[in-house]
């Protein structure tokens, strides 16, 4: 009735009792000379897609559930910008988490005459040209000088191009 009335298509979602799932899709329909002579219905089959998409967001709860409850520091990266940090990290660096989501990792975290060597040995980390284990010196929001041992996972897309690398920090030392 809305579709007749409005002259709009209208698409939804319906699942079935058996667990299928379809995007349903009621369009007028017009004869050759331009009237509207009923409806078009068509029903696409999308239960694979929508069982992949929970499926996914599945592990994307557990998994951030994981990072979340460690109890290490784990920082993971993405071209440099930091995509997570729990909150053993929060705790260390005196800054929450949504503070710097998706901010430069260099530029909150390491002094300024360090910066380019740290930059220098992530991209070799990156590049395989150094153990996954490094040291690097931090500073907190506080000011505290912080040694943090790492060891670095690196962490590849589903075509197997690297896109980041998970940091986890160990034997801290303040200076």
């Amino acid at each position: 009735q809305e579709v007749l009335h409005t002259m709009m298509f209208v698409e939804k979602t319906a699942f079935t009792h058996d667990g299928y799932c379809y995007n349903v899709r009621i369009m007028p329909y017009r004869t050759s000379d331009d009237k509207i002579n009923g409806l078009v219905i068509t029903f696409v089959d999308v239960s694979k897609p929508k069982q992949l998409e929970n499926a996914l967001r599945e592990t994307q709860a557990l998994l951030r559930e994981l990072i979340q409850s460690a109890k290490f520091v784990m920082v993971v990266l993405s071209e440099g910008k930091v995509i997570e940090f729990n909150p053993e990290a929060e705790m260390l660096f005196g800054r929450k988490r949504e503070e710097v989501l998706y901010k430069n990792y260099v530029d909150l975290f390491i002094a300024i005459d360090s910066r380019r060597s740290v930059e220098e040995s992530l991209q070799k980390l990156l590049a395989g040209k150094l153990p996954n284990s490094f040291q690097n010196l931090v500073r907190a929001v506080d000011g505290k000088k912080l040694l943090i041992e790492w060891t670095a996972h690196k962490l590849f897309d589903e075509k197997g191009v690297l896109t980041g690398i998970i940091t986890i920090g160990e034997n801290i030392t303040t200076l």
